[in-house]
């Protein structure tokens, strides 16, 4: 390998509850986001920054504004050689528009921009392709860059000459193939006729939270381990370096990577060689405690993914099966009571549009869902985390399955007791009295109960005071919803660290 592989990759996904420490505020405007930047590479050291083109506005002269702004940093730390500026394209079978144009457009002046300059080019030359689907998808795109730097050479020799394409797997029936997807990417790009479509190496992109808001918390685990063992056995398989990425937030349901459980995070996504680092990760930890964390990041992602056996894959597929079930069927019952709540967690980002695994007109049953972190603070709000939902699933597995749960889900029960602090009990009963889709969700947390042996709740003092938030908020929501009830979804995901 001759480019450095980053381990901590900031992003700019809304999940944080506190003000960031670089500017103060909780809100970040699109015109701070290219300062935003230079802080994860100068002050966090995050190796790594996602400069995200989908469903939100974004700053197209990014490069720019961070040389200019800070000549004398990144002469010394060049963008594309020690730090990374890794844009996330709108996905063209999903947005419509011509922002993946712009997007291409934005890679060839920013590498014509610093070689008149005289610094390293080119400082851009990866692209993340969301809910990527196929590996046709992924080569298409390819192939109309290719085409599109060819069409600048009218005006001077232009590059980067190729892109890497990172996709992004987000639902778990195609990130438990995802080493089927990339074996396909490697044939389309040997029979290619450009001839710098080489693969010297591949960085799948496993996706964390959408999984989680598509099929529930058992799921998204299992597929994000089933998917590492997948790219771990494509590598050997086929000689192809393979550096997967995790996206993951704060909170279990959303991939529980926060500055208090690197450690742990870790050891359960062993194979992964780059993390997020999300906002909350950044702005809700003291500084000192996020800037270890980040330095632990970047020393330790470097283990080799446990491989899943055939039957243990199948036992896989089948729990995410029956948990997805079970999970869907609470969503789409109570999808308006979310809807409802979801419209007063505070926005963090200027958004263009809905966008996510249910934004590109997804849905369940007759109602669109909120993006996953939304849809994860409008039920911490209420004291009815969703690592819950679907829970009741425990009881329809058979010992071989439970077995294969345990042994591939290492922190399950670590996860389900991190949950459960914020649980409300008495918000469970009050809402199960007055609907029988509530009623199943008390059904899952009495099954994670008697699973794990053990009744669930809290057990700190910012865990009850955020039970005593979330009773508060079930009364604002039932006269309606008031201003009242936006602020205790702030004060309580202050208190959890995250939104959502």
């Amino acid at each position: 390998m001759s480019r450095k592989i980053p381990a901590t990759m900031a992003t700019q996904h809304p999940d944080n509850a506190s003000p960031h420490p670089f500017s103060g505020k909780a809100f970040v405007p699109t015109a701070e986001e290219a300062e935003e930047a230079h802080y994860c590479f100068s002050e966090l050291q995050c190796q790594e920054f996602m400069w995200d083109w989908e469903g939100k506005h974004v700053d197209e002269n990014v490069v720019e504004r961070l040389v200019e702004s800070h000549p004398g940093f990144y002469r010394k730390h060049a963008l594309g050689k020690d730090v990374f500026l890794t844009f996330r394209v709108p996905n063209v079978w999903k947005e419509k528009g011509y922002r993946v144009a712009r997007a291409f457009a934005n890679v060839i002046a920013a590498n014509d921009y610093m070689e008149e300059l005289g610094m390293h080019a080119p400082p851009v030359f990866e692209l993340i392709l969301p809910l990527t689907a196929s590996a046709q998808q992924l080569f298409y795109l390819r192939t109309k860059y290719a085409e599109i730097v060819k069409a600048f050479e009218v005006l001077r020799e232009p590059g980067p000459k190729d892109i890497e394409l990172i996709p992004l797997v987000e639902e778990p029936e195609h990130m438990v193939n995802v080493g089927k997807l990339l074996r396909e990417y490697c044939a389309l790009c040997t029979g290619s006729p450009f001839k710098k479509f080489e693969t010297p190496y591949l960085r799948p992109f496993l996706a964390r939270s959408d999984p989680a808001l598509n099929a529930g918390l058992v799921p998204a685990v299992l597929a994000a381990k089933v998917a590492l063992s997948e790219c771990r056995l494509f590598e050997e398989e086929n000689g192809v370096p393979t550096h997967p990425i995790l996206g993951a937030g704060a909170l279990p349901f959303r991939g529980h990577l926060s500055p208090e459980n690197v450690g742990g995070f870790a050891e359960e996504y062993k194979g992964l060689r780059t993390a997020t680092v999300q906002s909350a990760f950044r702005a809700d930890y003291p500084l000192a405690t996020v800037k270890k964390a980040v330095r632990l990041l970047n020393k330790n992602l470097n283990e080799k993914a446990k491989v899943v056996e055939e039957g243990e894959k199948r036992a896989a597929e089948q729990s995410i099966r029956l948990f997805s079930q079970e999970y869907g069927a609470r969503v789409e019952a109570l999808a308006p009571t979310i809807q409802k709540m979801a419209a007063f967690v505070p926005a963090r980002r200027e958004r263009k549009l809905h966008v996510g695994l249910f934004g590109y007109s997804r849905a369940v049953g007759k109602h669109a869902l909120p993006r996953a972190i939304a849809f994860a603070a409008a039920l911490y709000s209420l004291g009815v985390p969703p690592e819950f939902w679907g829970m009741k699933a425990l009881r329809r597995l058979n010992g071989r399955e439970k077995e294969a749960l345990l042994g591939t889900y290492s922190h399950f029960k670590k996860d389900v007791e991190a949950a459960g602090g914020w649980l409300n009990q008495r918000n469970v009963e009050r809402l199960s009295a007055a609907s029988p889709a509530w009623r199943q969700v008390k059904e899952d947390v009495q099954a994670a109960e008697t699973f794990f042996g053990e009744e669930l709740g809290p057990r700190t003092e910012p865990q009850q005071k955020h039970a005593r938030l979330a009773g508060e908020a079930l009364k604002e929501l039932r006269k309606g919803g008031t201003k009242r009830l936006a602020a205790l979804v702030e004060e309580s995901g202050k208190l959890r660290k995250s939104l959502g």
